[in-house]
């Protein structure tokens, strides 16, 4: 039996522990799977955040077939961006970059009460460019440009935007809040 109990990486100890203490505090299941994505983005560098903006959903099972061609999906979720959510979301992910100013061709179809969902996926793949192979081909299904999806480069950029998303209270910062640019 000991020896089962060492077998176990940290990683799994660490999400024992996080769904003990969850559980005890009878949080939603949804906050508990988000914590062990983050986690996972953390501690697997193979691992990057596809955000599939509002212009391209009822496109799943295509899109998730490109996914698994180039890696594997490790998570996906859907959270709701309101106020000043989207913009400063593209302000997060592009940085420096103009691309985000183009809010419309992103976010085109609000829900009734005003909010966009935006599809997160925590996506893990053996290279960069397999990462870059898939985002040229969801890009190209929809025939919209750089509009359809981002996906990060860098490692560093997986845990902050894991974290802007998954995280309820960041989350809430971003749509409410104006960010100055950076």
């Amino acid at each position: 039996m000991k020896n089962f109990f060492r077998s176990l990486g940290k990683l799994v100890w660490i999400v024992i522990l996080c769904c003990m203490h969850l559980r005890a505090k009878e949080v939603d299941k949804a906050s508990i799977l988000d914590a062990i994505a983050i986690q996972t983005c953390i501690s697997n560098k193979d691992t990057y955040i596809a955000l599939l903006f509002p212009c391209v959903h009822g496109h799943d099972e295509k899109i998730k077939k490109l996914f698994q061609r180039y890696g594997k999906i490790v998570y996906k979720t859907t959270v709701n961006l309101t106020g000043n959510g989207p913009l400063n979301l593209l302000k997060i992910a592009y940085k420096n970059f103009t691309l985000y100013y183009n809010l419309k061709k992103r976010f085109t179809i609000p829900q009734a009460d005003g909010s966009y969902q935006l599809t997160v996926v925590v996506f893990e793949a053996k290279s960069l460019k397999n990462v870059k192979k898939c985002k040229k081909k969801i890009r190209k299904l929809f025939k919209i440009g750089h509009y359809p999806i981002h996906i990060n480069d860098t490692h560093e950029e997986t845990i902050e935007l894991a974290q802007t998303l998954l995280i309820s209270e960041n989350l809430h910062f971003i749509n409410t809040e104006t960010l100055l640019n950076f």
